[in-house]
């Protein structure tokens, strides 16, 4: 073994790289100078050149085995495996189960690169600076992985980004300010750890999942987003009241999901005109359901239970009827007669308002009912009643 040692570096890499990828890493253990010459670039270049191939799409297909490989090498081989084998990929969309590795290195040789979607592959560590030098970059998504620490703020350089998805991973601190990245459309920070306030954002965002972190932080943003259509907030620890002023901070909001926080204060206030989606469930709203509701021409699904809203239901909002198909006022201090008009949504919806108060014409004794698709909590002796 000394003897075959004693060879210059040359010869021991000419002889090694003979051995696959594969396998001639193994042999770095045996001693610290066969370690460094197995680990040079330029051995690195010959061995993969000998046993594989250049890829040839440069769109996404299924990762081939040297690119599972390429999370698994030391970083030498995965410098040289980005710059001479991926180097002109556009897309990379690869769906690696179980890698259990951190990002590897040499991202920054792939300049053409448009589209970085790796998504479910258990990767672990931070976001490397390395794609901050991807600047055709438009889609990127690290959703479902392992990866931690803070979200760099860096990101908010890459200015052609339309698409960030880093939604369930372990991600901690601060969402960095991201207010010049003006072609950002789709923002997914949610099932995090991150905490607030919510910074300035890009007036061009469409829609913005935020949900299940702990912010801890109250309902605002530092301008309006006149773009936004999507916007997800709960489970994220939100206190004080609804913005009053939310249909000017949201003209064109649609769905709204902020349920599972501390919100409090009234809700009579004025929403967009254009929302078809409103979720605000276990929260601690009181007072009144605003008639102002039943304005809201495209709504679909209102979500208002478990809160300590007071009063009737206002009859107004049986005129939403025949675009209404989920409606869940239940568990409330609801009290006085249901409407006729909110009674027929039953027809076409799934209504559930139990856990109420509701004055039934008749004698007093509990019942629950099930009437077209709808639980019912009111007193009666006889026969249901409604206004």
């Amino acid at each position: 073994m000394l003897q075959f040692l004693d060879l210059p570096d040359e010869l021991l890499q000419q002889i090694f790289s003979c051995i696959s990828p594969r396998q001639v890493l193994k042999y770095r253990q045996l001693c610290r100078r066969l370690n460094q010459c197995l680990l040079d670039p330029h051995f690195a270049i010959t061995n993969l050149r000998l046993h594989f191939d250049r890829r040839t799409s440069l769109s996404n297909e299924q990762p081939s085995e040297q690119d599972i490989l390429w999370f698994q090498w030391p970083q030498v081989y995965q410098t040289v495996y980005a710059k001479h084998y991926i180097s002109d990929l556009i897309e990379l969309q690869w769906h690696l189960e179980s890698i259990n590795a951190p990002l590897p290195k040499g991202l920054d040789q792939l300049f053409q690169l448009q589209t970085l979607v790796l998504a479910q592959c258990e990767l672990i560590g931070g976001i490397p600076s390395e794609i901050r030098q991807l600047t055709n970059l438009h889609t990127l998504v690290l959703a479902n992985n392992m990866l931690d620490g803070p979200i760099p703020s860096w990101i908010g350089d890459l200015e052609n980004l339309k698409h960030l998805d880093l939604r369930n991973n372990g991600f901690t601190g601060r969402i960095p300010l991201f207010d010049q990245m003006l072609n950002l459309i789709h923002l997914d920070f949610g099932r995090n750890n991150l905490v607030g306030p919510i910074p300035l954002l890009p007036a061009c965002l469409i829609s913005l999942f935020l949900d299940h972190n702990p912010l801890n932080t109250s309902f605002s943003f530092p301008t309006h987003q006149p773009n936004l259509l999507r916007l997800h907030l709960h489970n994220c620890q939100l206190s004080g009241s609804i913005p009053s002023d939310i249909s000017i901070m949201f003209p064109s909001l649609q769905f709204l999901n902020a349920s599972n926080n501390s919100l409090s204060g009234s809700l009579s206030i004025t929403f967009p005109a254009t929302l078809q989606s409103l979720s605000l469930a276990h929260n601690a709203l009181t007072g009144p359901i605003p008639a102002s509701l039943g304005t809201l021409q495209n709504l679909s699904l209102l979500n208002l239970s478990n809160n300590e809203l007071s009063r009737g239901i206002p009859e107004e909002l049986g005129h939403l009827q025949q675009g209404m198909r989920y409606l869940n006022l239940s568990n409330n201090r609801l009290s006085g007669t249901v409407p006729k008009s909110v009674i027929a949504m039953g027809k076409a919806a799934w209504m559930d308002i139990s856990g109420n108060s509701f004055e039934v014409v008749g004698g007093w004794w509990a019942v629950q009912l099930w009437l077209r698709g709808m639980y019912l909590w009111g007193v009666c002796t006889s026969g249901f009643g409604y206004a």
